[in-house]
């Protein structure tokens, strides 16, 4: 029979721990020195996400914005570009300085002043209320013996439109008033008279809501004091359609206008109904009956009358007058193409240069 094995006996004082004999078999590493604490792994890592940050929101963006810069500014190719570039931005901005330069130019020169205007000051009398406005642009008012106009308010061989603006307080006596005439007279300074008008005129009043909301609105824009009592209507007489008040020469005029023109120094305005004493005819004389009959004149009662010379425009002049923004849109296309052509043919002169220089 076999030989039987006795178990030894184990002391439980000197069996291992169970940590101890994990180490002797390699399951448990032994932790070095060096090893870092649960701290320090913090710490590591919050430097590393620092670090990360600072390039990805300091460092990338500086060294893209170098070379980018670089790029642009530093390289050969670059250098070329830009002054490409910068040619062509300075002849664009001198085309269009060279448009604006145009377009004022041409403006100055084609449309001339639209709208003129005197003050008329009536005087009144035993007559019909008129006045003598010397038709002159010079700022200050002329001596008495100045009878020509220092410096003429109108173009030479332009139309003008004229009107009279009356400004008339609707009162009582202006409305028993009815009818009454308007006369104008544009002479020069040699008293030769120009043209004439003669314009029938009825006050027509406004419905008295329409009239005070005007003299209200009125106030708001001028002191209260200023403000006459009654309201005022303003009425605007035709007079003169497409006249030429100051021409160069006139072909079909008298001879002594023929070559050297005209200018209408002078205006002449009556306002209201004049004292007329009725002639006496042949037949009218032979009727014993008729006698002579006198009309005493009727004032009008005019607050401000102003004479207004509207020029007429035509052709280019009208369109850079009414479509200010469309002329100077053309004029800006117009240099423009001059522009892309100046430029399209220095680059054809450039290339066709460089061509014959490699071949040679």
């Amino acid at each position: 029979m076999g030989r039987s094995i006795t178990p030894r006996p184990v002391s439980l004082a000197n069996r291992p721990s169970n940590e101890v004999a994990a180490k002797r078999r390699g399951w448990v590493r032994r932790r070095s020195k060096d090893t870092p604490s649960h701290l320090g792994l913090v710490s590591q890592n919050v430097k590393t996400y620092i670090y990360a940050i600072w390039r990805v929101t300091i460092v990338w963006p500086l060294l893209c914005i170098y070379r980018v810069t670089y790029a642009l500014f530093l390289s050969r190719t670059s250098h070329r570009v830009i002054l490409r570039i910068l040619m062509l931005c300075g002849l664009h901005m001198t085309c269009m300085a060279m448009a604006l330069l145009a377009f004022g130019g041409f403006y100055y020169a084609w449309v001339p002043q639209v709208e003129l205007s005197k003050d008329v000051w009536l005087q009144y009398g035993n007559d019909a209320p008129w006045a003598e406005v010397l038709l002159d642009s010079f700022p200050s008012d002329p001596p008495v013996w100045q009878k020509e106009a220092r410096v003429p308010m109108f173009e030479k061989d332009q139309m003008y439109d004229v009107s009279l603006g009356l400004r008339i307080p609707v009162n009582q006596v202006n409305k028993e008033m009815g009818n009454f005439m308007v006369e104008l007279s544009l002479v020069t300074s040699d008293g030769i008279i120009l043209y004439e008008s003669f314009r029938p005129v009825l006050l027509v009043p406004d419905p008295w809501a329409v009239r005070w909301t005007s003299r209200f609105w009125r106030m708001l824009w001028k002191p209260i004091f200023s403000e006459p009592v009654a309201p005022t209507q303003l009425v605007q007489v035709p007079l003169l359609r497409r006249i030429v008040p100051y021409a160069s020469h006139a072909p079909n005029a008298p001879v002594v206008f023929r070559q050297k023109g005209y200018l209408a120094s002078h205006a002449i305005v009556r306002i209201g109904r004049a004292s007329n004493v009725e002639k006496n005819t042949s037949k009218q004389l032979e009727n014993s009956t008729y006698t002579p009959v006198t009309l005493h004149p009727s004032v009008v009662q005019i607050e401000h009358a102003t004479l207004c010379f509207n020029a007429f425009l035509s052709g280019a002049s009208y369109l850079m007058y009414e479509y200010p923004i469309i002329s100077l849109g053309v004029f800006f296309v117009f240099f423009s193409s001059i522009e892309v052509t100046v430029a399209g043919s220095i680059w054809l002169v450039t290339s066709a240069y460089m061509s014959w220089g490699m071949s040679d």
